[in-house]
């Protein structure tokens, strides 16, 4: 494609707005990718009402991926980072019966952005070069714009292939 917008949402405060944001997006037949915490002291994934509204963001058309956080571990080599991952993916696949491959890392270290991480046709991270350096990536970290908003970007039109991270949990007010 000459012109796209991955659109991806990283879950870090409330699944509830995630789920709600994924219900708007699906009103307006946009599909994107939540990206998923295992060790989130505001939430629990694997609860049977958030094990539902995974699924109800998976049937509506979007994905789901891992957000893993890599200071939950000790991890001292290449091998036990991706072994973590792997256990990760499998738990949240299981629960969810179907398949998660995407990874994007919560609060990353620079090392991690650049790396480029595959593993054995398990996962691919959202920030392997192909989408966090071939093409423009913005975000509203921390709700927070480092550079012009995804509003400007796309009224300037100035980049054609954009990845763009949100976090939902920023513009919803729930007490969930």
């Amino acid at each position: 494609y000459d012109k796209f917008i991955i659109l991806r949402h990283d879950i870090d405060i409330c699944l509830y707005s995630a789920y709600e944001m994924s219900k708007i997006e699906n009103n307006y037949g946009i599909n994107s990718t939540y990206f998923v915490m295992l060790h989130n002291p505001l939430y629990n994934a694997l609860s049977n009402n958030s094990i539902c509204m995974l699924k109800d963001i998976l049937n509506m058309g979007h994905s789901i991926g891992l957000h893993f956080d890599p200071s939950f571990y000790e991890i001292k080599t290449k091998n036990e980072f991706y072994k973590k991952i792997v256990l990760e993916l499998s738990v949240l696949s299981n629960f969810l019966d179907s398949k998660i491959y995407y990874i994007s890392f919560h609060q990353p270290p620079p090392n991690n952005l650049n790396d480029e991480y595959f593993f054995k046709g398990e996962f691919e991270s959202v920030y392997n070069k192909k989408y966090f350096k071939d093409i423009r990536y913005i975000s509203d970290s921390c709700g927070n714009w480092k550079e012009e908003s995804i509003i400007e970007l796309i009224k300037t039109q100035k980049q054609n292939k954009v990845q763009f991270t949100s976090h939902p949990g920023l513009y919803f007010n729930h007490d969930h």
